[in-house]
């Protein structure tokens, strides 16, 4: 159904990847025509990308290569028991030659990533203090609540536990003759559950609540304090400030890498896919701005017409359920 500088993408494998990317479908939300028309289209899309990726690799020696598949199938494999994947593939409609194609792409993903996009990006000082700055409010922490949380399975048990914590002030253990359960929070208060929220309204530092029965146990709190609003230090904050601008900039670089791949690829799409992606959409929106538009946005020759084996009836059927806009039979 389509090619990537001479390299074909099969109809067979257009279909598959649809249905990798909708396997929770139910009977009762199949989508409209526009629908699967808009689906097919994102699935050929990434078809396109991941050759696009795996062409790259191979240009710069870094392929996939036999062992390193071997090894992640068998990773795969070693969460099934004996003969139970290839049941599952089985039960599913797969075919293990094209779950193999796909666990190749999700591979050459992530190398093109690692080797490809990430040794192009650098982050100074500088940058990390503009992020950290920018995005202030993600490393603020709220007003939060500190408290602890004790629970028994006996009333007699958390009576007894309360009463020794107003004599002593020093946090309840586990006692003897029954098994209590004693936690230390720290919350926003606005994450917390109601009867909590209910029982430290009114509570000073160091003060129990009363014992209220939860859930099938007795439980009472024991307020310590509340801490004030804290803007994280950037040191505290590194590993997340540095996570961040990786992945801005990585999403900047492989648009960057995309659009010029785009600009040099001969890409070629069969003509009844192209000339239905093509036509008018009515009111349904289209691939807004994404990778899907670029990709057709640059496709500037249809495939012939026999680029899909018109003396294959087979194949003719199978592709019954694609658009056929201008399909000549």
């Amino acid at each position: 159904v389509a090619s990537v500088n001479g390299r074909g993408i099969s109809l067979q494998h257009l279909q598959a990847k649809h249905d990798f990317n909708h396997l929770s479908w139910s009977a009762s939300a199949m989508p409209s025509a526009d629908e699967l028309q808009r689906q097919y289209g994102v699935a050929l899309t990434e078809l396109i990308i991941a050759e696009l990726m795996e062409q790259e690799l191979e240009k710069r020696d870094l392929a996939v290569s036999a062992e390193e598949l071997k090894a992640a199938e068998d990773e795969v494999r070693a969460d099934y028991p004996d003969g139970e994947f290839e049941r599952a593939l089985v039960e599913d409609y797969i075919d293990i030659e094209i779950w193999r194609a796909f666990l190749r792409h999700r591979l050459s993903m992530l190398k093109f990533v690692n080797t490809v996009l990430r040794p192009e990006i650098t982050i100074s000082p500088a940058d990390m203090e503009a992020y950290y700055q920018a995005h202030i409010a993600e490393f603020t922490l709220p007003e939060r609540q500190h408290f602890i949380v004790v629970d028994c399975e006996a009333k007699a048990t958390a009576e007894k536990l309360r009463k020794a914590y107003m004599q002593t002030k020093s946090q309840p253990l586990p006692t003897e003759d029954d098994v209590i359960n004693v936690r230390e929070i720290t919350a926003n208060r606005e994450r917390l559950p109601q009867p909590w929220v209910d029982a430290l309204k009114g509570l000073k530092s160091r003060e129990a609540s009363e014992i209220k029965f939860n859930e099938q146990r007795y439980q009472f709190l024991i307020f310590l304090e509340t801490l004030p609003e804290q803007i994280l230090d950037p040191a505290a904050v590194y590993s997340r400030v540095e996570a961040g601008l990786i992945e801005s900039r990585m999403e900047s670089a492989f648009n960057h890498w995309l659009g010029q791949k785009l600009r040099e690829a001969d890409i070629r799409v069969s003509r009844p896919l192209l000339e239905a992606w093509n036509k008018p959409r009515g009111s349904r929106e289209i691939l807004p701005e994404d990778l899907g538009s670029q990709v057709f946005g640059n496709i500037t020759e249809p495939a012939p017409d026999n680029y899909l084996d018109s003396d294959d009836e087979d194949a003719l059927d199978t592709t019954a359920d694609l658009p056929k806009t201008g399909r000549k039979q």
